[in-house]
């Protein structure tokens, strides 16, 4: 299940590039869980863990931009 828009997905992977870029960087944790905040801030139907408030796997795509 597709859960954000390209644009949406681009702004994660370059705020990822920003913070690379001033040597704070995120880890895969960190991606998914900013991705499971952005779902549910922006109240986007997802199917993510609500339990342990992580992206699923597939948010690997993601980092590999």
């Amino acid at each position: 299940m597709r859960v954000f828009s390209d644009e949406m997905e681009n702004e994660l992977v370059q705020y990822r590039i920003q913070m690379e870029e001033l040597f704070f960087g995120m880890t895969l944790t960190d991606l998914r869980r900013m991705a499971f905040q952005l779902a549910e801030r922006n109240k986007i139907a997802h199917p993510f863990n609500v339990d342990s408030k992580l992206a699923g796997e597939g948010s690997r795509q993601m980092s590999c931009r």
